[in-house]
């Protein structure tokens, strides 16, 4: 393989490099190379590590629900081509994959072949940031449980989760706290679902909180802002304070709020889901402090 050299300002020069060799060490624009030089011979070298692509064969069938749990896992799992068999509506996989596939494009169809790549994830490197930005979204929809804007945010969160995992699948992430990691993830992500359920209750119904029930509500957010907190400052004090007020919450003022109101069982289940998602914190926490 030849190359010709190409003369630049300043007299430096340039070649550039087989398309091939760039596709096989998963190279882009701004990586960085290590160059060696020995006599008349150069050495080119990938700064970063190459890790060959992963791909999957799945076959589809017509069912939505079906179709998302195959995509997202096979996501999840960590490879990067996804080739589909499937028969159903196009534009049904191609909303399946913009929602929940982050960074994932549908790139070729031959009849009712599919082929599913990655082509502009984030950089694994943003997993801390994107934790945080979890949070933050989260503690904004409680606050605002009540608006438009609820169900919107749960789809981000949903697709957030699942690159959140591939990235501990891809092995971006230290492997003994990674399943608990993974438990919060999937805890957060019911949180805000159950906030989205609630929320279309809301709405459909144009039903307003109760002074009790706003009370009740101020009282989650404070359980998840001490979620959070603790998550931030990697301090496992904060959460003893959670355990007291889920304590009040599910044992003390939700069943007299259930004897007004059945629906109030939703909040309750809220304070349960951001009480539960404590177990695999404490976890992590202890793991990176000991």
């Amino acid at each position: 393989m030849k190359r010709k050299l190409i003369k630049q300002g300043k007299g430096g020069y340039t070649i550039t490099l087989p398309i091939d060799w760039v596709r096989d060490q998963n190279l882009e624009g701004g990586d960085d190379l290590t160059i060696n030089t020995k006599d008349s011979t150069v050495t080119i070298t990938p700064d970063k590590i190459s890790i060959p692509k992963r791909e999957i064969f799945i076959r589809a069938d017509k069912i939505e629900t079906s179709v998302r749990t195959l995509l997202a896992n096979a996501y999840r799992a960590g490879f990067d081509r996804i080739h589909v068999t499937y028969t159903g509506d196009k534009d049904m996989l191609a909303e399946i994959i913009q929602e929940h596939l982050l960074g994932f494009e549908m790139l070729t169809q031959k009849e009712k072949n599919y082929l599913i790549e990655s082509v502009a994830e984030p950089s694994y490197d943003d997993f801390e940031t994107i934790m945080q930005r979890q949070f933050h979204i989260i503690l904004d929809i409680i606050r605002n449980i009540e608006g438009s804007d609820v169900q919107r945010h749960a789809v981000m969160i949903q697709k957030y989760d699942n690159f959140l995992k591939r990235c501990i699948s891809k092995r971006f992430f230290s492997p003994e706290s990674g399943p608990f990691f993974w438990q919060l993830i999937s805890n957060l992500t019911q949180i805000s679902r159950q906030c989205y359920h609630l929320n279309k209750i809301l709405l459909k119904k144009k039903k307003i909180f109760s002074t009790k029930e706003k009370e009740y509500l101020a009282e989650i957010e404070k359980m998840f802002a001490l979620l959070q907190k603790s998550y931030f400052s990697k301090d496992l004090s904060h959460l003893m304070e959670l355990h007291i007020i889920q304590h009040k919450l599910f044992y003390e003022i939700g069943p007299k709020l259930l004897q007004k109101n059945q629906e109030a069982h939703y909040l309750m289940y809220l304070a349960r889901l951001i009480y539960l998602a404590n177990s695999p914190l404490t976890g992590y926490l202890q793991i990176i402090s000991s």
